[in-house]
């Protein structure tokens, strides 16, 4: 969805800079890290290009944008995609072009999250309260509802 410019390097006096003129407020924190960024600008401190009040470290960005990918790479405040994907990339954050980590992973794989104990006071099945039957009189039926408990 996005020209990817050819990467430029530059000097530390000629590198581009946020146009942004007002250094973040006292006490205001990385949206990513929940760490404060300081009160002066700096290279190491970054804020939004669209929204203009959500500021992050450099580095905490950076990692986002290596997890995120092109695909979901925005601001982590107001989500904005276009203006904050251009102005990271100008400004040296690395953005891979591919879908995110996340989907490549099992992270979301139901079968990890799912409940496989009998929560009953007390279990009769022979196996005990963690094993189960995949089908028959003791197989371990869940709450229909949230799938938190489980009984055989």
């Amino acid at each position: 969805p996005f020209h990817l410019p050819s990467p430029r390097s530059f000097c530390w006096e000629h590198r581009p800079q946020q146009a942004t003129q007002e250094a973040p407020a006292e006490g205001t924190d990385c949206l990513i890290c929940l760490e404060p960024v300081g009160d002066s600008l700096s290279y190491h401190t970054m804020v939004c290009p669209a929204c203009k009040y959500a500021w992050f470290h450099r580095d905490c960005i950076q990692q986002q944008a290596l997890s995120a990918g092109t695909a979901c790479f925005r601001c982590p405040s107001c989500q904005n995609q276009i203006v904050f994907y251009e102005e990271m990339s100008t400004m040296g954050i690395q953005i891979p072009n591919r879908r995110p980590l996340w989907e490549d992973s099992d992270a979301y794989d139901p079968s990890l999250e799912t409940h496989r104990r009998c929560d009953i006071s007390k279990c009769l099945y022979h196996g005990g309260r963690e094993h189960g039957e995949r089908r028959g009189p003791w197989q371990l039926f869940l709450c229909s509802s949230c799938a938190a408990e489980g009984t055989h």
